[in-house]
């Protein structure tokens, strides 16, 4: 038992720089959330500690921008404490994910057809499927991605035709998205060294410390909402 939580704890505060990583943790099993059992729930999250204070500008509503990668073990690992979050978090507040393209698994242009894929998927309603089944056909599966031809059929085995998928790619709101994110992370690219991290209501960037669990990491970002 001990050992299974040093390695969740370990998991949970690891993190991708622009090298690829070390062989990765595996990720837990259904992790759960108790508000009530934090050990940080009553005490104050501190500036410069458990977050900082960006020079950006804050968003008009509270929303949650996680900055991952595809090809990130960490990330992939993430994604069950990333689910908790998301439940977490007001019905008001939006969880934006946003891909990165400085990692060094891949080239750029790779990683950027990603992102374009998760933002067709996003347009389409289909976000968290399909991030899923990417996360997995490099992780799970070990299969290589050289482009946007190598995800499309991860869409085809998700209930979405070819000339939707083709549609969806030539459509003026994919533009617009496609441009929203380019912004967005041209906006806090110095901000952003290692992946996962969390930017919160567009100025506080989210610090995870040794001695914080779960609990902690999940109520810290939903208090940072309210801020």
């Amino acid at each position: 038992m001990k050992k299974s939580l040093f390695l969740l704890l370990l998991l949970m505060l690891a993190s991708c720089s622009k090298e690829p990583s070390q062989t990765p943790l595996e990720a837990p099993s259904e992790p759960s959330i108790d508000t009530q059992a934090s050990s940080q729930a009553q005490a104050p999250w501190l500036e410069n500690i458990h977050y900082i204070v960006l020079d950006q500008p804050a968003s008009e509503t509270p929303q949650v921008q996680e900055f991952f990668s595809f090809w990130c073990p960490h990330c992939h690992n993430f994604e069950p404490i990333v689910a908790l979050i998301k439940d977490q978090l007001d019905a008001g507040t939006a969880f934006k994910k946003v891909h990165v393209d400085f990692m060094g698994f891949t080239s750029k242009e790779i990683q950027q057809s990603a992102s374009q894929a998760m933002l067709i998927a996003d347009y389409m309603g289909k976000e968290d499927v399909i991030n899923s089944a990417i996360f997995d056909h490099i992780h799970v599966e070990k299969k290589e991605i050289a482009g946007l031809a190598d995800i499309e059929p991860l869409f085809l085995a998700n209930q979405v035709s070819a000339q939707d998928f083709a549609t969806a790619q030539a459509s003026p709101e994919l533009a617009a998205l496609v441009q929203e994110h380019s912004d967005t992370f041209t906006q806090y690219r110095s901000n952003i060294q290692s992946v996962p991290t969390f930017i919160v209501n567009g100025k506080y960037q989210v610090k995870f410390t040794q001695e914080m669990d779960i609990n902690d990491m999940v109520n810290l970002i939903a208090w940072l909402t309210t801020q």
